[in-house]
């Protein structure tokens, strides 16, 4: 059986086109599928993106919520308060740890996502059978650096070089000079090469940012989580000037936005605001799509929609009073239509749903959310909340 997407608005950088789109299996196809069998969604008043790509995510802390007193010179106080919070600790000790990383997942699906990189304890490896439970894609093949001075550390900067797997780690958060001098302390240790992603930067100069782009090195940004906890963002101005391919993560709903959608909202807001810079629809779609699918070195397979790539998207309500590339700015869960991971359908709107689709109903639960409902592969999210909140003592963080 083959999938139509028929004449919808596909928004994949750098344009947005009326077009159809075919799932053959786990691949796109921009012509004809000449199968028997085809199932046609109607998307004739729908934009489709690419699924969107978060590289900077801590899954399991989600359930929490925001957290601290700001403003901090440097993030090293809050994580000591955040660590020592009674929340956390229930959380941290709960021995079901898989349930509440998959809440995270829940989080970045429910805002589009459809692969997260998740910066979690060194300490929690799942495996890919335990990772393919999940409804979008978890990039686990990365090496976490929390420190850059420890012998451990340059152990972990030699096993990243030697297999080239991507080297994650927090960068300049903060105000101060030595959060500034962090990346000094990296290079010095052999760890700024292309496959090191730094994630936040609010430290770093011109020139550290020129260092940065010249070893092929990324940057992400979490422009909430930034302000929130330091009252400053990187100097973005300066990036966009360099072109500098630029990441846009979420981090937790701790410190930042409650999902991807508000970041993306947040990051215009914030760009206008304190950089008098007008960011595009696609300045963003770029920072969540191309830029990191390239850094993944998966740039022919992910990102975008076109013929042979993974069929990794989903599927938005659209709003004709603004321009279907624009419209990025004012995502939210209620226009949500559907999403496909690899090809198979892991979330949909019930009515949504071609009565000609048939659909296993042992992997698909129902849930109602301001009066629609709606159908998600895996997990039961209400009873998933509620095991949570049964668990840990508390009510989960709101993810939509």
């Amino acid at each position: 059986m083959s999938l139509l997407l028929k004449n919808g608005t596909v928004v994949s950088y750098p344009e947005a086109i009326q077009k159809n789109v075919w799932l053959n299996g786990d691949r796109l196809s921009m012509t004809p599928i000449d199968l028997d069998d085809t199932v046609e969604f109607d998307c004739k008043d729908c934009l489709i993106y690419p699924g969107f790509i978060n590289l900077h995510e801590h899954l399991r802390i989600n359930v929490m919520g925001k957290f601290g007193n700001p403003p901090y010179q440097t993030s090293s106080k809050w994580v000591e308060e955040h660590q020592s919070c009674e929340k956390y600790l229930k959380m941290k000790d709960f021995q079901d740890q898989l349930s509440v990383h998959y809440w995270g997942g829940l989080k970045n699906l429910f805002s589009g996502c459809t692969t997260v990189l998740d910066f979690g304890p060194p300490y929690i490896n799942f495996t890919q059978e335990q990772l393919s439970e999940f409804p979008l894609h978890v990039h686990n093949d990365r090496n976490l650096l929390l420190f850059v001075w420890t012998d451990y550390s340059k152990k972990i900067i030699e096993e990243s070089k030697k297999n080239s797997t991507v080297l994650t780690i927090h960068l300049g958060e903060g105000s101060l000079e030595s959060s500034r001098l962090e990346l000094d302390d990296l290079d010095k240790a052999g760890g700024l090469w292309d496959r090191t992603l730094l994630v936040h930067g609010i430290a770093f100069n011109k020139d550290d940012l020129s260092r940065i782009y010249s070893a092929n090195a990324r940057l992400v940004w979490c422009p909430s989580s930034n302000v929130f906890l330091i009252g400053k963002t990187l100097e973005l101005d300066k990036i966009m000037k360099m072109d500098f391919p630029l990441i846009l993560g979420s981090d937790s709903n701790n410190t930042g936005s409650k999902n991807l959608f508000e970041e993306i909202k947040y990051s215009r807001m914030l760009a206008k605001k304190d950089f008098n810079i007008d960011l595009s629809g696609m300045d963003v779609l770029k920072m969540i799509t191309v830029n990191p699918a390239e850094f993944l070195w998966e740039e022919k397979i992910h990102g975008k929609i076109k013929e042979g790539y993974c069929a990794d998207l989903f599927i938005y309500e659209r709003d004709t009073e603004i321009e279907p590339s624009e419209q990025i700015f004012d995502l939210d869960f209620s226009g949500m239509k559907a999403i496909f991971s690899g090809g198979e359908l892991v979330f949909v709107q019930k009515e949504f749903l071609p009565e000609e689709m048939n659909i296993d109903n042992k992997l698909y639960n129902e849930f109602d959310h301001n009066g629609k409902k709606y159908l998600l592969k895996g997990r039961d999210y209400n009873e998933l909340k509620n095991y949570l909140e049964k668990n840990l003592g508390y009510e989960p963080a709101d993810i939509i």
